[in-house]
C-alpha cells in the first residue's frame, strides 16, 4: 500500500498531527547527518570500526556475581525453610534475645540467646553445612532443629533486610573473627540443663493438686477397642492404630476410624489386650532432622511377632490374621518350550510349593500376604542374599554342575532347599531347648532362651539357618529345622519356668531379684533333662573361700559383693 497524500484542511494548511511527524521526521534526518559528520576519514579508509556489543538484557542482580552478604543471605532464607515447624514457637520468637559474638569469612555465625534468664550458644552456616545449625540447648544437643534456632534464623533474616544492622555492616567491612570455627560451646552445660528442669518443677500449679476431699471420679465403661490395620502394597507395608466403638446392643462394634499414633499414647479409655500394651509401648520417635519433622514410628517386624494371631488385626482393611511360617528358598527347574532346562531360585513353602504371592523383605524378615487365607506370614530371613539370589537369571544345563556345588556351599549361609536328586533326603533335625545364664556382680540373673543342634551349634528359637547339608551314611541328606515347633517349644518351656519369654525382643530376660534367681535356677534343676542348662562365659565366678568355711566369711562375701550364681 503506497503512502497516504498529505492531509489539508480547508484553508490550505496541514493537519496538527501530520505536521507533527513531520517535525520529528526531520529531526532524525539532522542527528543522522551529525553522526555521520563525526566519523573521521581516516576511520572510513582504514580497517573495520569494532562495534560495542549489545547489552544483555539479563537484570544486572542475575549478570554480575552474587557478593557474600547476598549468598549469605539466601543462605540463612534456605536454612529456615529446612527447619520443621514443630520449632516453630512463638513464644521464643517475641521474647528470645540474640548477640553476636563472632563472624567467620566461611560464612559462620556464632552468637547467644538469651530468654527467661537463660542462655544458650548458636551458630549458623549461612552455606548450609552438615549441620548447617546448632543450639547448646538440651533439644538441639549442638546438631539439631530447635526454637532457638528458629528465632535465630528469622533475626538474620530481619538484619539481613536492614543494610545498616551490625550483621550487615561487618561483612560489608569484612571484619571477620580470626582462626577456624569452635563449637565446643555447643556442648550443654549437664549443671545447667539439671537447674532449667528444677525451674519446670518449681513452676507446678498447686490448683492442679488431687482434693483430699474427694473420691476418684467414676471410670465410665470402656466402649471403644484398638484395632491394627495393616495396609500391604505391592512393594510397602504400613501399620496404622484405629478405634472401634461398641455398637447399642453391645453385639459388635461400628467401622473403625483411625487413631494418631501421638493419641494413642495418651488415650486410657481403650479395651487394650496384652499385645496391644506391648505395641504401644515399642512406639519409638524418629528425630526431627532438618528437611524433616519428627515422628513416631513402628518397628514392622517387631510389631508382627507381637500381633501373632491377635484377634483385633485387619489385612487392606478387612479382618485377618499374621501367623509366622518358614521360607524356603528352593532351587527349580523349568523345562522351556525349545525342550531345554533351566535351573532358577524361587520362595517355597514348607511343603515345598511355589509361593507366587508378593514377598516384602523387612530387616531380615521375609512378608508375605495370602489375600485368600486373609493371613500375613512373616519369618526370618537374610534379606540381602536372599534378594540377591532371587535377582538371577535362570542358569542352562550346560552349567548345571557348578550350580548344584554351589548351591550346597549356599545351604550354610541361608535357608536353601535342593532336589532330592542333589542335596539329599529331607530330614528333621534334632533340637534340645537350652537356657543359657550370665550371673552378674550386682546380683542380676540374665537369661536367654536357646536351642541347640546336632552340630552342637546354639541358635535362638525360630531364626535362620533353616536348612543346612549333612550326611548320613556316607549319603547326603538335608537337614530341615522346624522353626515354628521351635518357638512353640520355647513359649511352653518359659511357661513352665516362670519367665518372660521376650519373644519380640530376641527371648532375652533379667531377673533382678536374687531370690527369685535362686528359684529359677531351682526349677531348672527339677527339668534338667528336658532343658540344658549353659552358663555364659562372661558370667561371675563362683564364690570362692580360702581357709575354712563358716556362716561368718560367707556372710562377709556376700555383704560385699553379690554374685551369689
Amino acid at each position: 500500500m503506497g503512502r497516504k497524500p498529505n492531509r489539508k484542511r480547508s484553508d490550505g494548511r496541514l493537519d496538527p498531527l501530520q505536521a507533527l511527524r513531520q517535525v520529528l521526521a526531520k529531526q532524525r534526518l539532522a542527528k543522522a547527518e551529525v553522526q555521520s559528520a563525526d566519523v573521521d576519514q581516516e576511520d572510513l579508509l582504514g580497517p573495520p570500526i569494532l562495534v560495542e556489543p549489545m547489552r544483555s538484557v539479563v537484570p544486572d542482580s542475575f549478570a554480575r556475581k552474587s557478593s557474600p552478604l547476598e549468598t549469605w543471605a539466601r543462605g540463612v532464607e534456605s536454612l529456615e525453610r529446612m527447619i520443621p515447624r514443630s520449632c516453630v514457637n512463638y513464644a521464643v520468637n517475641t521474647r528470645a534475645k540474640f548477640r553476636i559474638d563472632r563472624i567467620y569469612e566461611s560464612g559462620e555465625v556464632h552468637a547467644t540467646c538469651t530468654m527467661d534468664n537463660q542462655r544458650y550458644g548458636l551458630f549458623i552456616d549461612f552455606k548450609c553445612g552438615r549441620p548447617p545449625a546448632g543450639c547448646s540447648c538440651e533439644r538441639s544437643e549442638g546438631e539439631f532443629p530447635c526454637e532457638h534456632v528458629y528465632a535465630f534464623t528469622k533475626d538474620m533474616i530481619r538484619q539481613f533486610r536492614d543494610k545498616s544492622s551490625p550483621l550487615v555492616t561487618t561483612i560489608e567491612n569484612a571484619d571477620f573473627a580470626i582462626g577456624k570455627p569452635d563449637r565446643s560451646f555447643l556442648k550443654p552445660d549437664p549443671e545447667l540443663l539439671i537447674l532449667e528442669k528444677l525451674d519446670g518443677i518449681i513452676a507446678v500449679d498447686t490448683s492442679t493438686f488431687e482434693s483430699a476431699e474427694e473420691l476418684p471420679p467414676i471410670a465410665p465403661r470402656a466402649v471403644e477397642r484398638l484395632v491394627w490395620n495393616l495396609i500391604v502394597g505391592e512393594r510397602t507395608m504400613m501399620i496404622k492404630a484405629m478405634t472401634e466403638r461398641e455398637n447399642k446392643r453391645g453385639t459388635g462394634f461400628n467401622k473403625p476410624k483411625e487413631i494418631s499414633f501421638e493419641s494413642l499414647l495418651v488415650t486410657k479409655d481403650l479395651l487394650l489386650l496384652p499385645a496391644d500394651q506391648q505395641v504401644i509401648e515399642s512406639i519409638t520417635r524418629k528425630r526431627e532432622s532438618f528437611g524433616y519433622a519428627a515422628m513416631l514410628q513402628l518397628d514392622i517386624p517387631k510389631t508382627l511377632r507381637l500381633l501373632e494371631k491377635a484377634p483385633n488385626v485387619l489385612i487392606n482393611n478387612i479382618p485377618g490374621t499374621i501367623e509366622s511360617y518358614t521360607f524356603l528358598i528352593g532351587l527349580h527347574s523349568n523345562k522351556n518350550k525349545n525342550g531345554t532346562t533351566t535351573w532358577q531360585f524361587r520362595v517355597e513353602d514348607a511343603a515345598g510349593e511355589h509361593i507366587t504371592q508378593n514377598a516384602l523383605l523387612v530387616n531380615g524378615v521375609m512378608i508375605v500376604y495370602d489375600k485368600d487365607l486373609k493371613k500375613i506370614l512373616h519369618g526370618p530371613v537374610p534379606s540381602e542374599r536372599v534378594k540377591s539370589l532371587l535377582a538371577l537369571p535362570p542358569i542352562s544345563e550346560k552349567n548345571a554342575e557348578a550350580l548344584f556345588q554351589k548351591a550346597r556351599q549356599l545351604q550354610t549361609v541361608m535357608p536353601l532347599r535342593l532336589p532330592k536328586e542333589i542335596g539329599g533326603q529331607m530330614v528333621t533335625e534334632t533340637l534340645t531347648p537350652l537356657m543359657l545364664l550370665r550371673s552378674r556382680s550386682d546380683g542380676v540373673l540374665d537369661y536367654g532362651l536357646r536351642v541347640r543342634d546336632s552340630l552342637g551349634r546354639v541358635l535362638k528359637p525360630g531364626t535362620p539357618p533353616a536348612v543346612r547339608p549333612d550326611t548320613i551314611d556316607g549319603k547326603p541328606v538335608q537337614r530341615r529345622r522346624d522353626l515354628n515347633g521351635e518357638v512353640e517349644s520355647c513359649l511352653r518351656i518359659a511357661d513352665r519356668l516362670g519367665v518372660d519369654a521376650n519373644q519380640a525382643d530376641g527371648w532375652h530376660g533379667s531377673i533382678q531379684d536374687w531370690e527369685q534367681g535362686l528359684s529359677l535356677i531351682e526349677r531348672l534343676q527339677d527339668a534338667m533333662g528336658e532343658v540344658e542348662v549353659l552358663w555364659e562365659k562372661t558370667s561371675e565366678k563362683p564364690i570362692t573361700v580360702l581357709g575354712q568355711l563358716s556362716s561368718k566369711n560367707v556372710k562377709v562375701d556376700i555383704t560385699s559383693k553379690r554374685d551369689w550364681f
